[in-house]
């Protein structure tokens, strides 16, 4: 509306006087615009705070193979830097280093299926070609993610362990742990 006022205006070369463009009040966002925003900011605030954490655990990590490494003296006992390896290995442990590792690896993976959804939806509403031929790619790449997360549990001797892998093993163990009734079964429990 907007910009059919300012072609009006310009095709009207005799206009002298002072201009009034009124903004158009019946404009509205789709709720799929907004949708695909939330996804996308979501998804971006993630892998930013992700950059940021990967940061902070490569300092974690120099850190500590700094302080397991270090030698008080020339002639330091075995001992001593044994219980200070120990000391040091301790506290990794304690405040669950290896847990925040994944975490952000979780993330990482969270941040890439908010931006491909969002991304799917944004090219359906365009297009329902693009939007087609991209959700099969993207329901592809998914069901490729859903198998390394699965392989593990059902061999394990196979390294294509997946943030999914451990949810996977959570909610089978919960199954496990509670009984379920499935029809023509009965009841399941450990």
């Amino acid at each position: 509306m907007l910009l059919s006022q300012l072609i009006s205006i310009t095709a009207n070369t005799s206009a002298s006087g002072p201009v009034n463009i009124v903004p158009s009040d019946s404009f509205r966002v789709s709720p799929t615009a907004i949708v695909v925003n939330v996804l996308w900011f979501a998804s971006l605030l993630i892998a930013l705070a992700c950059a940021l954490m990967s940061t902070l655990i490569q300092e974690w990590a120099r850190d500590y193979v700094r302080d397991i490494s270090r030698r008080q003296t020339l002639n330091e006992r075995p001992r001593r830097r044994a219980f200070n390896h120990i000391y040091v290995r301790m506290g990794v442990e304690r405040y669950g280093m290896d847990g925040v590792v994944s975490k952000v690896t979780a993330l990482v993976h969270v941040s890439i299926a908010l931006f491909a959804a969002g991304l799917v939806i944004f090219l359906l509403d365009i297009d329902p070609i693009v939007g087609g031929l991209t959700t099969g790619i993207f329901g592809a790449l998914v069901l490729l993610y859903f198998v390394a997360s699965l392989l593990p549990l059902l061999d394990t001797s196979c390294p294509y362990k997946t943030p999914g892998t451990y949810l996977l093993a959570a909610v089978y163990w919960v199954y496990l742990r509670t009984g379920f009734i499935i029809p023509g079964l009965g009841t399941i429990s450990s």
